[in-house]
């Protein structure tokens, strides 16, 4: 372990902290917060002479406004356009290539923006010097700007005919009343008009240190990793009107009827999904172990749930559900699980099938996982515990997988939720199976989303909308 005295007089020596939150854990993760706020977190790993970069800001699509929407996925591509180090893309891209990046990328994404590569260690000095220019002295060229928004309003347009997107953006507008601000990827006309001096707003909200993490891994010494941020971040100035972290959702608007929607796409068979309001980080970081755990304990064999989906047949006699798959992603607002059926499309009659689906899950599983102490066995339990076990292991033995959960885990919540995921997860119990499903899927209203090839909707859809479903197009 990392001798502590050497550690405190090597931070008085470089005079970069205040308020120390430092910390080494077992897992080799280094965490401290530097006088402007910016957060540090440095894993050192010296299998391959490689540093791994990434910064991250509390921004994205649950932080968008009617009047910023799709702002930050502008920004996005806008920080690679030019900076007071290098004017514009042709030297950004001839800066990388000395610096012996082989890969990098920014992303947007519903609580976080982030920017990334990989070098050789030996580059790691001027890794950092170039990603500090980029965040802290964007230039934002209006010629430059004109010319990015016609590629990211053709990303947009690329999207409108997602049919995931579809669906997602129904799901969203069924459960939660902004649901068509929160599409990441943003609003055609709001691109179009946003100027220079948007971009500069966002960046003094947003942009700036204490709203900011830094990430390094790889063949670097901590201290030498410390002196190198503080040297090109330190005069990063805090901003005092930082937007605060996004609020409860106190006023969620609960649906007041439950929703069937009908879509038409080539690339599905015959899929169901049934979705429902989640937890959000905000409001109950507990409750999101528990949609996670949930997810791994539905994936342990012979368990209760999927042998009452299997036993239903097709009018084949055929197994009616092919596949299953709960899904939830953690997020700090607009929180929705999502529960996968890929069906058998030789079933002639889809229809009364899913509707038995539709029963069976919502009025006669859930209701049971709620109440019954057996429902899954203490097998099953300590099989989910060892999953989640194995996947932490995995994770320590690819320290750039786990610099991303945890800088995930730092965006939907804070690090310390991300340094100790592993361990609270390791403690759910039953009860709070049961508690969980009584609190998120006992009479609770949802939505049923039924998606056809063209083959079966030709034959289905009449008998769907018949029955109240609405096709979305």
């Amino acid at each position: 372990m990392f001798n502590r005295k050497i550690l405190s007089f090597l931070l008085i020596f470089l005079g970069i902290l205040s308020s120390i939150y430092a910390q080494e854990y077992t897992n080799q993760i280094f965490h401290t917060v530097a006088k402007n706020g910016l957060e540090i977190i440095i894993l050192e790993n010296y299998d391959t002479p490689l540093v791994y970069i990434e910064l991250a800001f509390k921004a994205g699509g649950n932080y968008q406004t009617t009047e910023n929407e799709g702002l930050f996925h502008l920004y996005e591509h806008m920080l690679f356009k030019g900076n007071s180090l290098y004017k514009n893309s042709a030297q950004i891209n001839d800066a990388m290539s000395k610096l012996g990046v082989s890969g990098y990328n920014g992303t947007t994404a519903s609580d976080y923006v982030n920017y990334f590569f990989q070098i050789p260690a030996t580059s790691f000095e001027k890794g950092i010097e170039f990603w500090a220019s980029a965040v802290t002295s964007p230039l934002f060229d209006k010629e430059e700007l004109e010319r990015e928004k016609k590629v990211v309003i053709s990303e947009i347009l690329d999207d409108v005919t997602n049919t995931n997107l579809l669906i997602f953006k129904s799901i969203q507008k069924s459960f939660y009343p902004n649901a068509e601000q929160k599409i990441v990827s943003g609003n055609p006309e709001k691109i179009n008009s946003a100027t220079v001096e948007d971009l500069i707003k966002m960046q003094k909200e947003y942009y700036v240190p204490n709203n900011c993490a830094i990430f390094i891994s790889g063949a670097v010494d901590k201290n030498f990793a410390l002196e190198t941020v503080e040297k090109y971040f330190g005069q990063w100035e805090p901003s005092k009107n930082k937007k605060s972290i996004l609020q409860k959702q106190e006023n969620v608007r609960p649906t007041i009827k439950d929703n069937y929607f009908l879509v038409k796409d080539s690339q599905y068979s015959a899929n169901l999904l049934i979705s429902y309001q989640g937890p959000n980080s905000i409001n109950s970081i507990e409750d999101t172990y528990y949609a996670d755990f949930l997810a791994k304990l539905l994936e342990t064999p012979n368990n209760k749930f999927l042998r009452s989906i299997k036993s239903l047949k097709a009018d084949n006699n055929e197994n009616a559900v092919n596949q299953f798959q709960f899904e939830y992603l953690t997020t700090t607002q607009n929180g929705t699980i999502n529960l996968y059926f890929n069906l058998n499309p030789q079933n002639k009659k889809l229809d009364e099938t899913i509707l038995k689906i539709i029963n069976y899950v919502t009025l006669k599983e859930f209701p049971e996982i709620s109440k019954n102490e057996k429902y899954f066995s203490e097998y099953q339990y300590k099989t989910t515990k060892e999953k989640l076990i194995d996947m932490k292991i995995i994770e320590d033995e690819n320290p750039n997988s786990y610099i991303s959960f945890l800088r995930f885990y730092w965006a939907v919540a804070s690090m310390d939720v991300g340094l100790t995921y592993y361990e609270k997860v390791n403690e759910i119990s039953n009860d709070d199976i049961k508690e969980f499903c009584n609190k998120y899927f006992l009479n609770k209203n949802f939505t049923v989303t039924v998606c056809l090839n063209d083959s079966a909707f030709s034959e289905e859809a009449k008998n769907f909308q018949n029955q109240g479903f609405i096709l979305l197009k």
